[in-house]
């Protein structure tokens, strides 16, 4: 029994630390950057509807699990919103989106790629016309997201630009009646480290 004992512990003791390596193996694989640029939105449902300018800002995480295979995620601001005959709607979010990028195989020093994925985002602020309207808004939002994006390396990091369309899933309010989804063309640049 005391034999048993022993052993157990020794293979706790030794798979804990080789979780632990491989933890820290992973995470020193990681390339971190910032991401920032401008999403073009607007809400589905009402056809009265043109789009708004907004900011997206916030950083960036990327592992590459395959040679041309990586994991991307994004952590920070997104503003959305609407235009109807000049009464905006802004709404900001704290989004997560995250995303499988391929680069496509290709010769010379810029790397296109494309990829898709989806986002989770928590409302911060809605406006309407400068007055609060938190309690018109779904708190969280989430969708899909699909785009295309070139890398070209630097000395000591890589410069990343890309566009993409982002699709909510599920309706953040209602206009007359109708249910209204976030849409956005996102065109962002970063760098990665």
């Amino acid at each position: 029994m005391k034999k048993t004992a022993v052993a157990l512990l020794l293979l706790l003791i030794t798979s804990h630390t080789d979780a632990r390596v491989a933890l820290r193996d992973i995470i020193t694989d990681i390339d971190y950057g910032v991401d920032g640029g401008l999403a073009v939105s607007t809400l589905s449902g009402p056809s009265d509807q043109s789009s708004k300018l907004g900011l997206v800002a916030g950083g960036t995480a990327s592992y590459q699990f395959s040679p041309s295979g990586y994991l991307d995620a994004f952590f920070g601001l997104v503003q959305r919103g609407s235009n109807s005959d000049g009464d905006v709607l802004k709404l900001n979010y704290l989004a997560l989106p995250v995303t499988l990028r391929y680069n496509l195989p290709v010769k010379g020093a810029i790397q296109p790629f494309v990829y898709a994925g989806g986002y989770s985002a928590i409302l911060l602020s809605a406006k309407f016309e400068g007055e609060d309207v938190d309690d018109a808004v779904h708190t969280h939002d989430f969708g899909a997201l699909y785009g295309v994006g070139f890398l070209l390396p630097l000395q000591q990091s890589e410069l990343s630009v890309k566009i993409g369309y982002e699709a909510g899933l599920k309706s953040v309010t209602t206009f007359n009646g109708e249910a209204a989804k976030n849409r956005s063309l996102v065109i962002k640049g970063g760098l990665r480290f």
